[in-house]
């Protein structure tokens, strides 16, 4: 229990930690552009849209297209034209970014947490991405203290079993062949 509790605690503190930087980098990609957009009190507003990019339903886009609505509508096209494009790379970048950092600082790849991120996506929506992640760590953490040795020999017997049971000997290659041959005729008639 001692190693399932630790990897918990590891993983979710990870996770947040990995969080924290993600939004650290978009905090300052919204400064940097809301600065050369001349802004007033652009470290505020960063600060502010980065807050509601944390959370899962928000996102920049929540703040910045409205924004750039209403510039537009207020015939400010320049201010709009560049709240559309900073929407446009936030969009982009948000999610390259937590694949490696989450990977990072949970002690995974960043292939497998991409791949853990996208199956909880999948299965279970955004709950899912913020669930998957962790579940693999504690997987992994297990695998590593030999708990899920049951598991691996099973399924390492069933591979075993399902590769003899692929194997065919001359005379069930020869009628594969035929088969073949008989269904490439049949389809260029």
């Amino acid at each position: 229990m001692d190693v399932i509790r630790k990897s918990i605690s590891h993983s979710i503190g990870g996770y947040f930690k990995a969080q924290l930087q993600i939004e650290v980098w978009i905090y300052l990609l919204l400064t940097a552009c809301l600065g050369l957009l001349k802004v007033r009190y652009f470290p505020l507003a960063a600060l502010g849209i980065a807050v509601l990019d944390m959370l899962p339903v928000f996102g920049t886009t929540i703040i910045l297209a409205p924004w750039a609505l209403i510039c537009l509508i207020n015939g400010e096209i320049v201010k709009g034209i560049g709240r559309i494009a900073l929407t446009g790379r936030a969009q982009l970048v948000r999610p390259m970014i937590p694949p490696k950092y989450v990977g990072e600082t949970l002690g995974m790849p960043p292939s497998p947490t991409l791949f853990l991120l996208y199956a909880g996506y999948r299965l279970a929506g955004v709950t899912g991405m913020i669930v998957a992640v962790p579940l693999g760590i504690l997987a992994v953490a297990l695998y590593k203290e030999g708990l899920l040795k049951g598991v691996e020999d099973s399924l390492a017997l069933l591979a075993g079993r399902f590769r003899a049971f692929r194997q065919y000997d001359e005379e069930e290659r020869k009628e594969i062949q035929t088969f073949r041959e008989e269904n490439r005729r049949k389809d260029s008639e």
